[in-house]
């Protein structure tokens, strides 16, 4: 595997993060849907 910039080993983890988190969501989690809707809300704000 060849270097990876700490910006693009940072995105990678958010990327894996929101995986599991939407996951979650599919599942039915209320808990992992609050979460996104707080990050939904966080976007559209900036």
């Amino acid at each position: 595997m060849g270097h990876l910039t700490k910006e693009k080993s940072e995105m990678i983890v958010v990327e894996k993060r929101m995986e599991s988190l939407l996951k979650k969501v599919y599942q039915g989690d209320k808990e992992a849907l609050e979460k996104l809707n707080k990050i939904k809300k966080a976007m559209v704000s900036n």
